[in-house]
């Protein structure tokens, strides 16, 4: 709204619209400072929410298959092909977890002033690693549909 506003204000003069211009280039990245700061948070949520899910199942899934006494019992060795592509979707959103983990790391390692920065020219993509976490986990839990569907088949 005050943009608009000093928009037609600063039409009339040249002088005053290269300084509005000037002023907004500015702005720019410092605007992206509370963006930043919410999509970290976001990424934090996101990620304990699926450690916490995949945790769970992957218990479940050790107690159920990979245990001593019941591993890959005939009933489980039907569907071998579904185990691997279980794992290997797991695998692919823990290694996108520990993408973010990383980043969090090198972002923490650096000063206050460095974080700025980074958080000024958005330095991280934040809301690609979050957007690629979310595609991982979905494609997981496709396949943990999938997986599910077919020991009630066996």
């Amino acid at each position: 709204m005050a943009n608009n506003f000093m928009k037609d204000v600063a039409s009339a003069s040249p002088a005053l619209s290269i300084a509005w211009t000037g002023i907004n280039v500015l702005l720019q990245p410092l605007l992206s400072l509370p963006k930043e700061a919410a999509t970290r948070a976001e990424c934090l949520e996101l990620i304990s929410s699926i450690i916490a899910k995949t945790g769970m199942r992957e218990e479940l899934y050790h107690r159920r298959y990979e245990s001593s006494k019941t591993s890959l019992d005939d009933s489980a060795a039907k569907f071998v092909r579904s185990h691997v592509e279980y794992k290997s979707a797991l695998k692919e959103l823990y290694v996108c977890v520990l993408r973010l983990q990383a980043t969090f790391v090198m972002y923490l390692s650096h000063g206050t002033p460095a974080q700025i920065a980074r958080d000024m020219m958005s330095w991280n993509k934040w809301d690609s690693l979050k957007e690629e976490i979310r595609t991982k986990d979905s494609e997981f839990d496709k396949v943990q549909e999938v997986f599910k569907d077919m020991e009630y088949q066996v």
